[in-house]
């Protein structure tokens, strides 16, 4: 369910720097809301002191609700929504998604795309269907467009592996008592987290994978594009390196310290103090424009810096990483044709948590042609139940759009995995020779 959720405006610049420091604030639960559930926050007017009005009577924040029923005792008073103590009741956690560019999606845009002002004023209103596919085509948008993503990096405990990473021109994770061997291996994040859950049972403790370790692994694997950028920090507070990625994720067996690897050009190495009071080894920060704009605000060269994000990849030498590069741009422009294409959202069951969606090719990439790769018609956007379903063979789809559903599951996995003979999905013309080529690779 999508919601749009009033904010104080005189609470706004507390609200935004919580968000900025923690990616996540405590509020107040607002009626019928669940866990999952997406939240837009709009700032009915500007505050009475004047401070911060661009943000005047605008959607400025996407949010999923996270935890739901929290007790006051519980919370944490930073990420309070509101400057004094809070009240006794129900708390809901709203985590960060997406901040929308200033001045945010201003209420002329609302009404023009289906909220009228009465409903603007009244409070919290469910999303009409006709805005929420403006709202996410607005990040489809900013998707299409080639923002690079930026990501808050720490290169070992206290960066004491900083010198190793500036000297060889990297970046990586070393965490290398889990015996993951290469995880590119892996066709999904599933595939890699089923992988670690069979081994939990033969593994001393110390060995076995947690859950925080286990997402920063596969989205050091498979989030990161040819472009970004990261910033290398030490602790909360001070960042010692911004570098731009040259390379996909590679496996260093040789090295016993850091395997799992990627390039980067390490082009500034100023040190300096920023206070982001983030713990976690990899973040990406790419909707924190705050953050952003804080740490590039920080170091005598960080203008420098900016001006060669611009270079793009043309200066990149050697075979390998040219073709590193040219695969993980293109992947990104397909995944935005396919959002645009299904109106962000999975084209067989209707989700529509845009971070969630994954654009798949009907006919594998490593079995396709230069110009099947890229062919709108030879995509898919699932929800990863399904895309992974569909990716292993255990549904497929006939030529007029009606799924195949496999025997191998039975019908309480069916019922679980939310599958029904009755589902489909829309077939163009030029779909229908891809379908056909996974048809006959189905696991009948």
């Amino acid at each position: 369910m999508e919601w749009i959720i009033p904010w104080n405006p005189d609470y706004y610049p507390h609200y935004r720097k919580v968000f900025h420091e923690l990616n996540y604030v405590d509020q107040d639960q607002k009626r019928d809301v669940s866990e999952g559930d997406i939240a837009y926050i709009y700032i009915s007017s500007g505050s009475e002191s004047g401070r911060d009005t661009s943000c005047e009577r605008a959607i400025k924040f996407k949010c999923r609700i996270g935890r739901t029923d929290k007790l006051y005792s519980t919370i944490d008073e930073r990420p309070l929504g509101g400057t004094g103590p809070g009240e006794p009741g129900r708390w809901m956690e709203l985590r960060l998604l997406f901040e929308f560019r200033d001045p945010g999606v201003k209420l002329e845009d609302l009404r023009c795309h289906g909220l009228s002002e009465r409903n603007c004023l009244q409070g919290q209103q469910s999303v009409p269907p006709r805005l929420l596919r403006y709202l996410n085509s607005l990040e489809v948008k900013a998707n299409k467009a080639g923002v690079p993503h930026y990501w808050l990096w720490a290169p070992g405990r206290n960066a004491h592996l900083w010198d190793k990473c500036l000297r060889e021109g990297i970046m990586g994770i070393e965490f290398n008592r889990f015996h993951l061997g290469n995880v590119s291996r892996f066709r999904s994040r599933e595939e890699l987290i089923a992988h670690c859950r069979k081994n939990d049972s033969v593994l001393p403790e110390k060995e076995r994978i947690n859950a925080q370790i286990l997402h920063i692994i596969s989205t050091f694997c498979e989030e990161i594009n040819v472009g970004d950028i990261v910033y290398a920090k030490q602790g909360m507070g001070k960042i010692i390196g911004v570098g731009k990625v040259l390379s996909g994720y590679y496996y260093d067996r040789s090295d016993g310290i850091m395997k799992h690897r990627r390039r980067v050009a390490w082009e500034d190495t100023t040190e300096r103090t920023v206070d982001f009071s983030i713990r976690k080894t990899l973040t990406d920060i790419t909707g924190n424009n705050t953050l952003r704009k804080r740490l590039e605000s920080g170091g005598a060269h960080t203008s420098k810096w900016q001006k060669s994000i611009d270079r793009g990849l043309s200066q990149l030498k050697g075979e390998e990483r040219e073709h590193l590069a040219r695969y993980r741009i293109n992947q990104s422009v397909f995944r935005s044709r396919m959002l645009e294409k299904y109106e962000g959202r999975c084209c067989l069951c209707g989700v529509r948590v845009v971070p969630l969606l994954k654009a798949g090719h009907i006919k594998p990439w490593s079995r396709s042609n230069e110009d099947e790769r890229l062919d709108d018609c030879n995509g898919l956007l699932l929800c990863p139940n399904h895309d992974n379903l569909f990716e292993l063979g255990y549904i497929a789809f006939r030529q007029d759009g009606r799924i195949r559903i496999s025997p191998e599951l039975s019908r309480a996995d069916r019922n679980k995995l939310g599958l029904s003979s009755k589902m489909r999905i829309d077939v163009s013309e030029g779909m229908k020779k891809y379908l056909r080529y996974k048809e006959e690779r189905f696991k009948a």
